[in-house]
């Protein structure tokens, strides 16, 4: 699995989802799309979370020293306390990806 981040914080924009931050790097390689399966694991390893990206959100970043990151949406469903801060975000492997993994 590609990790995308680690969750610094999280918040909830009524109406969208839970937004995670930072966010997908924007040198991200492979990149993220709205759609996309992720899987969030928290802190401990023991809790798992699979779903999907429900959008990309665009933010102004008040300290320009940071990497640039664009933090992602989830589904309304998923509950802020569901997603610990420290948790870590991964892409979860197309089948299509996983085939090439399983055939290198």
């Amino acid at each position: 699995m590609n990790e995308l981040f680690t969750v610094k914080d999280r918040f909830k924009i009524t109406g969208r989802g839970i937004v995670l931050i930072p966010g997908i790097s924007a040198d991200e390689d492979p990149p993220a799309y709205t759609g996309q399966e992720i899987i969030i694991v928290s802190p401990d390893g023991k809790d798992k979370i699979e779903t999907e990206i429900r959008s990309i959100e665009f933010v102004l970043l008040k300290d320009q020293n940071e990497e640039y990151a664009v933090p992602v949406c989830l589904p309304e469903e998923i509950e802020k306390e569901t997603v610990q801060i420290g948790s870590k975000v991964y892409l979860k492997p197309s089948k299509d990806n996983q085939s090439l993994l399983d055939n290198a």
